[in-house]
């Protein structure tokens, strides 16, 4: 269930993010598609880090909405952002691609961090 969010709020939630994600203060889940995404792009949690701290921001953010997936990290809300960066893959081939990370909040405060290519992004 998607939440609206105001500017001030949205606001909030990019700064508290940043301040994490800064710190290298997020769990990096390893589903298939991230992994993928990682490994096509020689990606480490630094680098992730990096492009994340120099896109995110309340301009792409896409949607801030309630989770039940309880599986591994319980009930909370999500974050998602999409947004364009330039990486480099394993072949040393630059291309700009199209991002989608998600956040997910937890009890202990800190962020879940999914990342991969959007399923938009026609450039694969």
């Amino acid at each position: 269930m998607q939440v609206s969010l105001t500017d001030s709020k949205k606001k909030e939630l990019v700064t508290k993010l940043l301040e994490h994600i800064n710190k290298l203060d997020f769990i990096l889940i390893l589903t298939k598609k991230n992994k993928s995404f990682i490994m096509e792009f020689n990606l480490n949690k630094e680098q992730i880090r990096d492009y994340v701290l120099s896109k995110i921001s309340i301009d792409n953010l896409q949607s801030y909405e309630f989770d039940i997936d309880t599986e591994k990290y319980g009930v909370g809300y999500v974050i998602i952002f999409i947004y364009d960066v330039e990486l480099t893959d394993i072949y040393g081939d630059t291309q700009i691609v199209n991002v989608y990370v998600k956040f997910k909040e937890t009890d202990n405060n800190i962020p879940v961090l999914s990342v991969h290519r959007s399923e938009g992004d026609k450039r694969k």
